[in-house]
Protein backbone atom coordinates (compact mmCIF):
# COMPACT_ATOMS: atom_id res chain seq x y z
CA UNK A 1 0.00 0.00 0.00
CA UNK A 2 1.45 3.26 -0.77
CA UNK A 3 1.12 6.29 1.08
CA UNK A 4 -0.87 8.03 -1.04
CA UNK A 5 -3.44 5.29 -0.27
CA UNK A 6 -3.52 5.62 3.18
CA UNK A 7 -6.47 5.14 5.11
CA UNK A 8 -8.09 7.02 8.46
CA UNK A 9 -10.53 5.10 10.77
CA UNK A 10 -13.01 5.48 8.50
CA UNK A 11 -12.08 3.94 5.60
CA UNK A 12 -11.82 7.22 3.70
CA UNK A 13 -8.21 7.79 1.80
CA UNK A 14 -6.58 11.00 0.65
CA UNK A 15 -8.80 10.84 -2.57
CA UNK A 16 -12.05 10.06 -0.83
CA UNK A 17 -11.54 13.31 1.30
CA UNK A 18 -10.24 15.51 -1.92
CA UNK A 19 -13.62 13.93 -3.93
CA UNK A 20 -15.87 14.74 -0.88
CA UNK A 21 -14.27 18.51 -0.96
CA UNK A 22 -14.60 18.93 -4.50
CA UNK A 23 -11.18 19.46 -4.36
CA UNK A 24 -10.47 18.50 -8.48
CA UNK A 25 -6.74 19.48 -8.77
CA UNK A 26 -5.82 17.30 -5.46
CA UNK A 27 -7.92 14.20 -7.40
CA UNK A 28 -5.65 15.18 -10.05
CA UNK A 29 -2.46 15.21 -8.17
CA UNK A 30 -3.37 12.28 -6.20
CA UNK A 31 -4.36 9.94 -9.52
CA UNK A 32 -1.13 11.10 -11.10
CA UNK A 33 0.76 10.13 -7.79
CA UNK A 34 -0.72 6.73 -8.29
CA UNK A 35 -4.00 7.25 -5.51
CA UNK A 36 -6.01 3.73 -5.81
CA UNK A 37 -9.55 4.86 -7.09
CA UNK A 38 -11.53 1.89 -6.04
CA UNK A 39 -10.57 1.39 -2.56
CA UNK A 40 -13.74 1.27 -0.29
CA UNK A 41 -14.58 3.07 2.71
CA UNK A 42 -15.94 0.84 5.82
CA UNK A 43 -19.65 1.91 4.10
CA UNK A 44 -18.64 0.39 0.71
CA UNK A 45 -17.86 4.04 -0.70
CA UNK A 46 -15.14 4.04 -3.26
CA UNK A 47 -14.05 7.68 -4.62
CA UNK A 48 -16.37 8.33 -7.37
CA UNK A 49 -19.61 7.09 -4.95
CA UNK A 50 -18.57 10.31 -3.12
CA UNK A 51 -17.73 12.43 -5.53
CA UNK A 52 -21.19 11.79 -7.28
CA UNK A 53 -23.05 11.82 -3.63
CA UNK A 54 -21.33 15.42 -3.06
CA UNK A 55 -21.94 16.93 -6.29
CA UNK A 56 -17.95 16.96 -6.98
CA UNK A 57 -18.69 16.59 -10.60
CA UNK A 58 -14.99 17.79 -11.68
CA UNK A 59 -13.83 15.63 -9.50
CA UNK A 60 -16.00 12.11 -11.32
CA UNK A 61 -14.56 13.93 -13.96
CA UNK A 62 -11.04 13.62 -12.95
CA UNK A 63 -11.95 10.20 -11.16
CA UNK A 64 -13.03 9.00 -14.99
CA UNK A 65 -10.66 10.26 -17.08
CA UNK A 66 -8.25 8.30 -18.74
CA UNK A 67 -10.64 5.12 -18.45
CA UNK A 68 -12.56 3.06 -21.22
CA UNK A 69 -14.79 0.69 -21.51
Amino acid sequence: SKAVDVQDSAGNTPLHLACENGMEDCCRALKKAGAVADVQNLSGRTPLHIAAESKSYACVSALLEGCSD
